[in-house]
């Protein structure tokens, strides 16, 4: 199962899916979960998926269970984890010694980065009157691409120059 997600809060859904034709599926045991990310059995992230799922019938010898996946805050990538099918007819033991299961599907979710706005950061000066004080602008960007600064307020007493030319508000 391939899934594709976005970068900063997009939760992503993920049905697990799987048949039996001469029994029936209890649950999914998931392994590998990614250290990238939380996985969650409600859609609105409030409850973190252990390693057992609880598997719905669908019909027909199929049943399927739905997760949702949170990767961390800025986290953009590939994300994958693995499920088997325990059949529910199987003892706790068969399930722990993984004979009760299936062969293992992986799930594979891509993260496509998103642009983060940059930080501005707050910039103090102070001087004699009748004198410039230089002032350096200071301002981060998580994704590394900061091109540079807008003025939006200017002075109330005062203005500016950048590289001696006289600076206006949005320039």
């Amino acid at each position: 199962m391939v899934a594709l997600g976005l970068e900063d809060g997009s939760r992503v859904a993920i049905t697990l899916q799987a048949s039996d034709i001469d029994s029936s599926i209890s649950a999914f045991v998931l392994q590998g979960l990614p250290a990238q990310a939380s996985v969650y059995t409600s859609p609105t992230g409030t409850d973190l998926a252990g390693s057992l799922i609880s598997a719905s019938a669908l019909g027909n010898g199929s049943y399927a269970a739905t997760l949702y996946v949170d990767a961390d805050q800025d986290f953009n990538g590939a994300l994958s984890f693995s499920y088997r099918a325990i059949d529910s007819d199987q003892s706790s033991e068969a399930i722990a010694a993984g004979s009760a299961s299936s062969a293992p599907a992986t799930v594979a979710i891509a993260i496509a980065p998103v642009a983060d706005a940059p930080s501005a950061s707050f910039v103090s000066a102070s001087g004699d009157e009748d004198t410039t004080l230089l002032v350096t602008l200071s301002a981060s960007d998580v994704d590394g691409e900061l091109r540079g600064f807008v003025i939006t307020e200017m002075p109330t007493l005062g203005g500016l120059r950048i590289a001696g030319q006289p600076v206006g508000a949005n320039e």
